[in-house]
């Protein structure tokens, strides 16, 4: 099955608005304030919206929203392998997304906080 692209972008209204579920309160002025200044990246795979960061070699997945989460997930993976990534990382407060996900094998790392952390080495 070939892969859907990522489409960069500046931060928008329109991804904003998608986002929302995902960067409740004050969150979506802080991520928005990273992807203006280069130290994150907002777009579009399909109709979920994106920020992924790097930090070192492991692509984070700051934030991700919309309609074809788990389809867009194939091009997530991709585009990590594509920039050398080792890992892939990303934080949830659903704690049943990962029940959705599990065709890949992304494992807990973390508890606390009221949030779930898991990575994928890849």
């Amino acid at each position: 099955m070939a892969h859907q692209k990522i489409n960069f972008q500046g931060w928008n209204s329109a991804l904003s608005r998608t986002l929302k579920p995902a960067l409740p309160g004050t969150s979506r002025t802080f991520i928005a304030r990273q992807v203006k200044r280069g130290k994150a990246l907002a777009g579009v795979i399909g109709n979920t919206a994106i920020v992924l960061r790097f930090e070192s070699s492991e692509l984070v997945v700051v934030a991700a929203a919309g309609q074809g989460l788990l389809k867009a997930a194939e091009t997530i993976i991709s585009y990590a392998r594509e920039n050398g990534c080792g890992s892939i990382r990303f934080h949830t407060q659903r704690k049943g997304l990962i029940r959705h996900l599990k065709k890949y094998p992304f494992v807990l790392v973390d508890d606390t906080h009221g949030e779930w952390v898991y990575r994928m080495t890849l």
